[in-house]
């Protein structure tokens, strides 16, 4: 299971803002990225980190509901692992830098690759985010919302 906040009422596994905005893990136009986190108290200080991007306070990005999404995913690239970041000559603190430039690069060769997912550290510094590319899930894959509930601050 993987957790994200949402727009009230928003659709749980959408990508279509992360598209029209860009991020660190998809390129603005391109193609878009569901961004999750692994572990549910780290969605307050996403949410904060969010907020703080935009100049604002995170109560000025309410109401939002916190969903839970089931994910069954084949094509995954580990990218907390030593291992793959050696072998991509990448190193772990650019991961989470705010400029997104090789993320950027390295999102789009994921992408073309078919690769579904990708497991990355967390921007704030606690647990491991999902990032997935459902345009390139494959009919065995799940990616599906289980549970929603109010963001209270």
């Amino acid at each position: 299971m993987v957790y994200r906040h949402i727009p009230e009422g928003g659709e749980a596994v959408a990508t279509s803002f992360s598209r029209s905005a860009g991020g660190r893990w998809n390129l603005l136009g391109e193609f878009g990225a569901l961004y999750t986190t692994t572990v549910e108290d780290d969605i307050e200080r996403e949410m904060e980190r969010a907020a703080e991007k935009r100049g604002i306070t995170p109560k000025d990005l309410l109401p939002r509901d916190i969903v839970t999404i089931a994910v069954s995913l084949h094509k995954v690239l580990d990218l907390t692992d030593p291992a793959i970041l050696r072998a991509i000559k990448f190193n772990a603190d650019e991961l989470t830098k705010d400029t997104y430039g090789r993320t950027c690069d390295l999102a789009r060769a994921v992408f073309k690759a078919g690769i579904e997912g990708i497991v990355v550290p967390s921007a704030i510094g606690r647990g491991k985010n999902l990032v997935i590319y459902t345009e390139n899930l494959s009919s065995k894959s799940v990616v599906s919302e289980k549970r929603r509930k109010k963001m209270e601050l």
